[in-house]
């Protein structure tokens, strides 16, 4: 298993965005630092080898990257904005040779193919911007992962979502809260030179269903 250091080492090579991040996509690159340790947790939880894995509004590409570290069969990574796509494409392909595709695509109307992925990890926009964007993403993630989710919230929306885990037959763990960076340049959302929101790391739980018929043996 990598050592959550080599893997912060290795994430520090992510660009941040190039320019201007785009406000009303609540774009804002997850630091290596924490997508080092969100991943450590998820290897607490499960094997991430030769899984096939998604990440849902990828940006720099960031989750993606730490995903290939972890030995995963393939990485499915989505992205809205095509400018920021094209720049996290040449990143993950100088980067590393694991295999992933990215799509640029809407999360909010993609048609999923029907094969579906094991895990999900993802940074989804926390719905400053667009209202309920965040439970956009994890019904569309619910649906297309036949194994758990992994995503970042804000911790103030933890009673609203544990409820949508449970009429989604998801279980629900708040796996560590965090302060999540924000930089000056999200100038709407604060003057400071880097201001923190409180964001939990959750994992939602697939449960396998039953079988309503079950094998009978002729004795």
């Amino acid at each position: 298993m990598i050592k959550k250091k080599q893997l912060e080492s290795f994430l520090q090579q992510v660009p941040d965005f190039d320019g201007k991040p785009n406000w009303n996509l609540e774009q804002h690159m997850t630091p290596p630092s924490f997508a080092s340790e969100i991943i450590q947790l998820i290897l607490n939880e499960e094997s991430l080898e030769n899984l096939v894995c998604a990440d849902f509004g990828c940006g720099t590409g960031m989750l993606t990257a730490g995903l290939l570290c972890c030995n995963v069969a393939h990485v499915f990574a989505y992205e809205f904005d095509e400018n920021v796509a094209q720049d996290t494409l040449q990143t993950l392909q100088e980067m590393h040779d694991g295999a992933f595709d990215l799509i640029i695509t809407n999360i909010k109307h993609h048609k999923f193919p029907s094969q579906k992925v094991d895990l999900i990890l993802m940074n989804p926009p926390f719905g400053t911007k667009e209202a309920n964007i965040d439970t956009v993403f994890l019904l569309q993630a619910f649906q297309h992962a036949n194994g758990n989710v992994y995503s970042i919230h804000k911790s103030s929306t933890r009673q609203y979502l544990e409820k949508l885990a449970i009429e989604n037959k998801r279980t629900f763990k708040v796996l560590k809260e965090f302060e999540f960076p924000l930089p000056k340049k999200f100038s709407k959302y604060h003057k400071k030179d880097l201001a923190f929101t409180q964001v939990d790391f959750i994992k939602f739980g697939y449960v396998k269903q039953q079988e309503e018929k079950q094998d009978i043996q002729l004795n």
